[in-house]
């Protein structure tokens, strides 16, 4: 489902995507300033069925939603997909290694197919909207079938003699999601 930033929402408003996840706080880093830092795990996927209007030139005004929650179904030939996510991520670990790479999970892959789809997500340089890609899959076999896809590109990218220039997009990201 494409961005949205509401009907006759301000185009200064960032775009939202219809499907996100809930956030689960797992630290809290406060600044004498007022700022702070968030660590936020992903949670339950959800669609979003209303999304306020936000006035602009307000600073106390920001925008909330009505979401479903999503089901997280398994989908067909799960256990096929999820075998072929983790070879192609085993690949993708030692590439990443023999180019001086360590990867986060190594070793460390789930054996819960659902579990293993949203790992092998977070874990992949992607950018975002192949990283909302994922989320939006209607089941875990779907998600586990395009990250192989992915790991595939990556694979290739990651074995080149000389890592091509590709955008810096995922590289440069401030880490502020509006999703």
């Amino acid at each position: 489902m494409p961005n949205t930033a509401g009907p006759g929402a301000p185009a200064s408003l960032p775009l939202v995507s219809a499907t996100g996840c809930t956030a689960v706080v797992r630290d809290v880093r406060t600044y004498e300033d007022g700022r702070y830092d968030l660590v936020v795990e992903g949670g339950t996927r959800f669609t979003i069925t209303d999304l306020s209007d936000v006035d602009t030139a307000s600073t106390d005004d920001y925008s909330t939603a009505s979401v479903s929650l999503l089901p997280e179904p398994l989908g067909p030939d799960v256990e096929e997909h999820a075998d072929r996510v983790r070879e192609l991520y085993e690949v993708y670990e030692r590439r990443l290694a023999d180019i001086g790479m360590a990867s986060e999970t190594a070793g460390d892959l789930p054996r819960d197919p659902i579990a293993l789809s949203y790992t092998v997500a977070i874990s992949v340089v992607l950018d975002s909207a192949e990283k909302q890609r994922l989320l939006e899959a209607e089941d875990a076999a779907t998600r586990l079938a395009v990250a192989a896809r992915f790991l595939r590109r990556e694979n290739r990218i990651v074995a080149a003699p000389d890592l091509p220039n590709l955008p810096a997009g995922p590289f440069l990201d401030n880490g502020v999601s509006f999703n």
